[in-house]
């Protein structure tokens, strides 16, 4: 009954003594490279991290090591994650201005155009498509049968 009547409290209406309001800054394009990163705001009481202050790599480690915790130079998708902002006041954290300027690439938009989408989809699949790719050749059954 409480979601109903808007009494229940949610993580966002917690405060507690001490705490930090955080935010992500994210890119604005699908890919490019970061030329500038201005700040337009006073820094007082902002904790700011960028991709130098990740302790060890700056990696995401999934399925490859391919994705950054924040990104250094390059920007791979709409939206990825550049800089951490935080501040106990949250009105200040929200009115933090951050300009991102970018050197605009072209987006992937179909793995079908991505030679380095395509050759992982397909590295294991065919011998012939592995080839094509320059990746080892992988034998088929077929290679194997008797005459």
């Amino acid at each position: 009954m409480g979601k109903a009547t808007g009494k229940a409290l949610y993580a966002d209406d917690l405060t507690f003594p001490g705490m930090l309001y955080g935010r992500t800054v994210r890119s604005t394009i699908p890919r490019g490279r970061v030329r500038a990163i201005k700040r337009n705001f006073d820094a007082d009481g902002f904790t700011v991290v960028d991709c130098r202050d990740i302790p060890g790599k700056n990696v995401i480690a999934l399925i490859e090591n391919d994705q950054p915790c924040l990104v250094e130079h390059e920007v791979r998708h709409f939206a990825e994650p550049i800089l951490l902002l935080a501040h106990a006041d949250r009105e200040r954290l929200l009115a933090a201005d951050v300009d991102i300027d970018y050197e605009p690439g072209t987006p992937v938009l179909d793995p079908a155009t991505s030679g380095v989408v395509v050759c992982r989809l397909i590295k294991p699949m065919s011998r012939i498509s592995s080839s094509a790719c320059g990746l080892p050749s992988v034998a088929s059954a077929s290679d194997h049968a008797a005459p």
